[in-house]
């Protein structure tokens, strides 16, 4: 997808998810950002890729949400993306770092395995959804 379509998804749905889940009471929700890779975001060199391209990822320490559009080829992985990302936020920071230290790793994290079953959640905010 476009960035452009990517925007449109996003300036439709974000709000409808932020609406849904609800807010951190000490938090604004993050804001979101798209980026054509991980890579090129982190080194600032345009165009650079790697081996490992996420979706998206948090950064609570920012609070932004960042979308890479490689991985985004259609609304339902935009929304999935979106819904996935902002659990995190909404989940307790402390214990996100508690859980790795208790040997938890990606597939077996709560947080994670939260997340991901909120990512079928994405249908509510598909606009073939919308009433």
């Amino acid at each position: 997808m476009s960035r452009e379509e990517i925007l449109d998804v996003l300036n439709r749905v974000y709000p409808q998810v932020i609406d849904y889940y609800g807010e951190r009471s000490n938090q604004h929700p993050p804001q979101v950002e798209i980026h054509s890779s991980i890579y090129a975001r982190v080194s600032g060199i345009p165009g650079m890729t790697g081996e490992e391209e996420p979706h998206a990822e948090i950064d609570r320490e920012a609070n932004k949400i960042f979308l890479y559009t490689p991985k985004l080829v259609d609304e339902e992985q935009i929304i999935r993306s979106i819904i996935h990302e902002y659990t995190h936020y909404l989940q307790n920071p402390g214990w996100q770092k508690r859980y790795y230290t208790m040997g938890k790793n990606y597939e077996d994290h709560p947080y994670e395995i939260e997340a991901h079953k909120r990512e079928e959640d994405w249908v509510k905010f598909s606009k073939d959804n919308v009433k």
